[in-house]
């Protein structure tokens, strides 16, 4: 099953796609977000056991998990197996981005949010 994407944008122009209620072994729409840099995705919810990927694609067709920078300590971070509320910046740029919720329970009840300005 695929958990549509529900858009906001706000007066400053800053974006917001939204996946509310992701169960166990979902998929989110997969969804266009726009050229612009950067994008952040926030995680909430109850994880139930279940791991959240983000993945992004150029051409729609073709998934792959994006990835984020840990400054502290200077090394790339992909966004795949995350079980924990989670706030990071995307470091690509792909024109669709979906999440992906892999394993989890019946309590598993998640929402996703990527951010980005809707003005280049």
């Amino acid at each position: 099953m695929s958990t549509a994407a529900s858009f906001k944008v706000r007066d400053d122009g800053y974006a917001i796609a939204t996946w509310a209620g992701l169960a166990a072994g979902e998929t989110g729409q997969a969804v266009v977000v726009g050229s612009s840099t950067p994008k952040t995705v926030q995680l909430e919810g109850t994880f139930g056991g279940g791991t959240v990927a983000i993945q992004g694609s150029i051409n729609g067709s073709n998934w792959h998990t994006m990835s984020s920078v840990e400054i502290a300590a200077g090394i790339y971070v992909l966004l795949t197996g995350l079980s924990a509320p989670t706030l990071a910046t995307i470091i690509e740029n792909p024109l669709y981005m979906r999440p992906v919720v892999t394993g989890g329970d019946g309590t598993t009840a998640l929402t996703v949010y990527i951010g980005y300005s809707a003005r280049n």
